[in-house]
């Protein structure tokens, strides 16, 4: 059997395809040996002879199971047995050097034998760990003194092996036992403070000096062995005794280790963690300066500062951080060109920071404490204060002598070095925030000299690379193509990503500093602005172009700080006028910017350049695109600036129209300039409009190639439109061309009342009319024959008026110059065609939807003899789904809230149509109860589930057939059952836009006689007793008592309520008997405008909905809920005004028909009745909300009954 255990366990680990029978079978075969009670034994033996890895592994694994899960189950001899053959592995096989185990067999001997020592240890093998030491360092002798610790011997040759299984064991011991970083159970956790506590009590003195003694002999011999051994040391250090390992034996070999040029990189790096790791053990402020200064690690890491970090010289890591690899630079990475080095700078940045935080946390808690205490009252004794200053002193002088060395590695400009800098500087920042109230606004002139290598810092890190950097590709960070126009490559988008994740915490640090110090941070970067535009000029003047003298990367970040500068600027400095130091930085910009400004021929631009060009230090390098983003950004953020000092406007201007703005190569550039040319026009548009004759020049070649240039790919683009067309609104905003944003700021800047009416009609009529010969040369009926329509040209089109009609007020357009609305009005003439010629092109037509929703807010009444063909060229789609229903609806609602009654005989013509496609869709296949449930995901996707699997069965499918069908059902399915709910919702709006917000109830009585357009089938559905095809108004009023009664949404059924209490209002007169008149019949017997109404009313709307819908509602109604709350006042008025309408009738059905059809008690109901007629609205309003809650309560209660029930069955 065994050579066929071998083979069957070799053929289960193989992965070779096309044998998965065979591994089937080996499979098969090992799994039955697993199952045998003494699969153990079986291990033990097969390990030890076994020449597989494969096979070593099988029995390791198997044998690590059985002891998990049953090794309190084996005898004693078994655990004996096991314990032997663990510590034989160890000491014999994984010490053989001829034959070395690899490293995956020596991390599971290690897991098995930890997983003995959690049953074993202490209780049956307190000596684990000193019978490890004594195999490990032969000659170790018992301790001398009871309980004290054992005399080690010396580290012998050749034991290597072992040492190395002593280190991967505690690392098992820690991963699998101790650690609490990896989330573990209760018992799990109790079981790791057991392991703790006993380590401590039992073998942690002796584990600990062999460390000490393993890191001593192997640094030098076996420098590799020894950093493992630091490693292992390091994660024990957080939970063991102090004195163990930060006494001045340990410490003094870590730092040796650490500062000695010749030791490897990995072993100085795990003695770096390990000093880290002292300093950050929890302990009292007092006590951990104390260690800080017995560690004697402070003068050391001080001296960095001018020695720099001890690296191996001549290291790549080293040249770069001493600068001899070539000029400084930012943003760099050693990670791939010396990861060593680059991992070793990263340990010692790290103990750096971490030494600087513990100290700067040391030194809050003493100052916090005693203030806290002397806050709170409490008496701070003289000693105790004493102490207090004394530690606040020691921890300011240490924080002193390093600041030198931490800020020299924050500016740095290396990764692995400035980085972990950063939350220390953050804590020295609010450090300094402190220290500014303190002396009332002033710091300390040492404080302002680290502010100024703070900020120095901060801009050497968020700068971008100066060597190699993926955006200096092309010209100017562009890559072109034939057209001349193009954008970054792959690699610097990816760049540019990755700075701005560099820069989030940069800059936040950055904008703390200056809140704290806004002067120097001001100084700062004019500084920096100063010292390119010089570079740039001075390079000028050698002939060169400016851009040759200064770098990019200089520039933008120059930029880039002023602009975050705007979020720490008092309010009073970005709107401070003259020559204030804000407002004298953005207009420094700006002249640079106006110097900058390459050749034009467009005569608007060169006007502006004339203006702009008295300026001759220029931007350098102001076409790049990251430095072109990033002055327009600025410029848009000091807006307010700009406003006070007009002068500079030209200057802006032409960065933003000419080839660093609209017209540069990169797309994405361009694009852009395009969104911040609309921002800054809306706050500077009245500064602007002076030179608007010379902006419509310039820009009118960007609009031409923006608006015939569409940036979607239409098969893409109505794939999405389909996915997306049941989302109101969403294709029509969907895939939307930011360049547009252009238009909206012409027509912000074009449309104001100051510009004379001839400028404004011509230049708007130069604007419309290719946009409007575009919509006509790219409709169906325009084209050649064979020729293809080009939509997309026809959506770009479109949405271009809509931008330009945004800046046009409504007044401006229908009163004081009606030209401009005649221009636009002839827009919608042409564009009418567009659903006409496309009617199943669901962008299009979202897009049409879209126009017309702005023209109605731009026109008004200009609009409405074009709302016609409008609405009928949209309810022109041959099989319209609930999606296309929806867009109507949402659009008919807009209209009625904008005209009301102008609009009644358009309405008395829709009405009938649209309500008969409502209920056709909703009602399709008899499975919508007008509740909304079926909206809801889960019983979408459990009905379509359901009915798939039984076709599926029916059909006499297999199993996993039927359950593919159900998944396909279930996709389709839910989407149909979401369009359907938001059908229902945007017929109610309609119907509350009609009836309670126009007040145009009137409209539904013309209905009356209206026959729908249903068939025959779905009539049957409405549930109408006088004909087998229900009028419209029948259909209308039948869904609106279903919604007001039974929707899953508090909200709908408000909605619902409140549409039918209208119409109880409008057509039905008050009752003689509610008003207190004497005599005569019952209120319901009065004359009504719709015969049977105010029956049907006092049964759907009373009964059912106020009544029996509210305490039979699945699932309860929570009372406490806010809309439910508005819902219950809702029904509240509407019994009032049913009483109000039909007297003692109204209470009569309350008391025999609805408080009986919802269960409600006889006392319950004569005091809901009571309320109804002699109280208010509010009172009645908690009646309900009592009864709700009341059902509510004992659902829940009949849940809990039937799950305890439940429960009790099953045991």
């Amino acid at each position: 059997m065994s050579d066929d255990f071998e083979r069957a366990v070799l053929i289960s680990f193989n992965f070779t395809p096309g044998e998965q029978e065979l591994k089937a079978r080996a499979n098969s075969f090992i799994n039955e040996i697993r199952q045998s009670p003494d699969v153990w034994g079986l291990c033990v033996e097969r390990f030890s002879i076994t020449a597989y890895p494969e096979v070593k592994f099988w029995c390791l694994q198997t044998l690590h199971e059985v002891i998990r899960t049953s090794y309190s189950a084996l005898a004693d001899a078994a655990k004996g047995i096991i314990k032997t053959a663990l510590m034989t592995w160890v000491t014999r096989d994984c010490n053989n050097s001829q034959v070395p185990l690899p490293p995956f067999l020596r991390n599971k001997i290690a897991q098995t034998l930890v997983s003995v020592l959690q049953y074993e240890f202490p209780s049956t093998w307190p000596s684990f760990f000193e019978d490890l030491i004594r195999v490990m360092l032969p000659g170790c002798c018992a301790a001398v003194t009871p309980g004290g610790p054992m005399v080690l011997g010396p580290v012998a040759q050749g034991n290597e092996g072992v040492v190395d299984m002593f280190c991967r064991i505690l690392v098992s011991v820690d991963e699998d036992l101790v650690t609490l970083d990896i989330p573990r159970s209760q018992n799990e956790s109790k079981l790791s403070m057991h392991v703790k506590d006993s380590m401590r009590e039992h073998s942690i003195v002796d584990v600990a000096a062999a460390w000490y003694s393993l890191a001593e002999a192997y640094a030098t011999k076996a420098p590799e062995l020894a950093a493992f051994v630091l490693q292992t040391m390091q994660r024990y250090i957080c939970w063991i005794d102090i004195n163990l390992v930060g006494n001045e034996k340990f410490t003094t070999l870590l730092q040796a280790v650490l500062e000695s040029g010749y030791s490897p990189l990995s072993l100085r790096g795990a003695a770096a963690d390990c000093l880290a790791e002292l300093l950050e053990k929890r302990m009292e402020p007092t006590a951990k300066l104390s260690l800080i200064k017995s560690m004697g690690i402070m003068d050391r890491c001080a001296k960095w500062a001018v020695s720099g970090f001890p690296l191996p010289p001549g290291s790549p890591a080293a040249q770069a951080l001493s600068g001899t690899a070539g000029p400084s630079a930012s943003g760099l990475s050693l990670a791939d060109e010396d990861p060593g080095g680059a991992e070793l700078l990263a340990k010692l940045a790290h103990l750096l920071a971490c030494l600087a935080t513990e100290t700067m946390d040391c030194l809050k808690k003493v100052e916090n404490g005693v203030i806290s205490l002397t806050a709170m009252g409490f008496g701070v004794g003289e000693d105790a204060t004493q102490e207090a200053s004394a530690a606040a002193a020691s921890a300011t002088q240490l924080l002193d002598t390093l600041l030198p060395a931490l800020l020299s590695a924050f500016r740095s400009g290396i990764d692995e070095v400035s980085l972990p800098m950063l939350p220390f500087m953050s804590a020295y920042v609010a450090r300094l925030k402190t220290l500014h109230k303190r002396h009332g606004g002033a710091l300390p002139p040492e404080c302002i000299l680290h502010i100024h290598a703070m900020l120095a810092g901060i801009a050497v890190g968020a700068r971008y690379p100066l060597h190699n950097s993926a955006n200096d590709a092309g010209q100017g960070g562009v890559v072109t193509g034939p057209n001349g126009r193009g954008g970054p490559s792959p690699a610097a988008k990816d760049e540019q990503a990755e700075m701005e994740d560099k820069r989030r915490d940069l800059f936040t640090l950055y904008k703390n500093l200056a809140k704290v110090a806004y002067l120097e941070a001001l100084g700062f970067v004019g500084s920096t602005l100063q010292a390119v535009v010089e570079a740039g000029a001075a390079a000028g003047t050698d002939g060169q172009q400016p851009s040759q003298g200064a770098r990019w990367q200089d520039v933008e970040i120059g930029v880039s700080l002023l602009y975050e500068l705007g979020e720490a600027a008092a309010e009073e400095s970005a709107k401070a006028e003259g020559a204030a130091p804000l407002a004298a930085l953005v207009t420094a910009l700006a002249q640079a910017c106006g110097a900058a400004t390459p050749a034009h021929h467009t005569p608007g631009v060169q006007a502006m350049e004339h203006m702009a060009g008295q300026f001759t230090a220029a931007l350098p390098a102001a076409g790049h695109r990251l430095v072109s983003l990033s002055v327009m950004e600025t410029f848009v953020r000091y807006a307010r600036i700009l406003q006070q000092h007009q002068t500079l406007l030209p200057s802006v201007l032409v960065a933003f129209l000419d080839a660093r703005g609209l017209g540069h190569p990169s797309e994405d550039v361009s694009t852009r300039a395009c969104y911040l040319f609309c921002r800054i026009s809306k706050t500077l548009r009245a500064p602007l409009r002076p030179y608007l004759a010379d902006i419509l020049p310039s820009i009118e070649t960007h609009l031409a190639r923006i608006a015939t240039t569409p940036t979607t790919d239409m098969p893409a683009v109505q794939a999405v439109a389909r996915d997306a067309a049941s989302k109101a609104m969403a294709p029509a905003t969907a895939l939307l061309d930011d360049r547009l944003y252009v238009f909206e700021a012409v027509g912000l800047l074009l449309g104001q009342e100051e510009v004379p009416a001839e400028q404004q009609s011509a230049a708007l009529s130069a604007l419309l009319q290719p946009l409007t010969a575009q919509i006509k040369a790219n409709l169906p009926s325009s084209q050649p024959q064979g020729g293809a329509p080009q939509s997309g040209l026809i959506l770009q089109a479109l949405e271009a008026v809509v931008r330009l009609n945004k800046g046009f007020k409504t007044d401006l357009a229908i009163r004081s110059r009606p030209q401009i609305g005649a221009m636009f009005g002839s827009v919608v003439e042409v564009a009418l065609a567009v659903p006409r010629e496309f009617p199943g092109h669901k962008l299009l037509r979202a897009r049409f939807i879209s126009f017309v929703h702005r023209m109605v807010e731009g026109l008004q009444a200009l609009l409405l003899p074009y709302l016609p063909s409008a609405l009928e060229a949209l309810l022109m789609v041959p099989q319209p789904d609930a999606a296309d229903v929806v867009d109507v609806l949402q659009l008919l609602g807009q209209l009625i809230t904008r005209f009301k009654a102008v609009l009644s005989p358009l309405i008395e013509g829709l009405l009938p149509l649209l309500a008969g496609r409502v209920h056709c869709l909703l009602e399709a296949g008899g499975m919508w109860d007008w509740s909304g449930r079926m909206a809801e995901p889960q019983a979408a996707a459990a009905a379509s589930a359901a009915a798939a699997a039984s076709s599926a069965a029916a059909a006499g499918a297999s199993s996993q057939a039927a359950n593919g069908a159900a998944t396909a059902a279930v996709a389709a399915t839910l989407e149909e059952a979401r369009e359907r709910g938001e059908l229902q919702r945007s017929y109610y709006a309609l119907l509350y836009n009609l009836v309670v917000g126009a007040g145009m109830s009137n409209v539904l009585l013309t209905t009356a006689s209206t026959p729908s357009p249903l068939p025959v089938a779905a009539a049957s559905l409405v549930g109408s007793q006088q004909a087998s095809n229900p009028s419209v108004l029948e259909l209308l009023l039948t869904g609106l008592a279903k919604g007001a009664s039974s929707h899953i949404d508090p909200g709908v059924r408000r909605t619902c309520v409140q549409v039918f209490s209208r119409l109880v209002g409008d057509w039905c007169k008050e009752s003689k008997e509610s008003a207190g008149g004497a005599g005569g019949e019952g209120g319901c017997a009065q004359t009504e405008a719709l015969p049977g109404f105010q029956h049907f009313a006092m049964e759907r709307l009373a009964g059912d909905a106020c009544c029996t819908g509210l305490l039979r509602a699945q699932p309860p109604l929570d009372g406490r809920d806010g809309v439910t709350s508005t819902l219950l006042m809702e029904c509240a008025n509407a019994l009032k005004l049913m009483y109000s309408r039909c007297g003692d009738d109204l209470a009569a059905h309350l008391m025999s028909v609805a408080a009986p059809a919802a269960g409600l008690p006889v006392g319950h109901a004569q005091q809901l009745v009571c309320a109804v007629r002699e109280r208010d609205a509010k009172d009645v309003k908690d009646i309900l909300r009592g009864l709700v809650m009341q059902q509510a309560q004992g659902v829940a209660a009949a849940a809990a009954a039937a799950s305890a029930a439940t429960a009790a069955s099953l045991r």
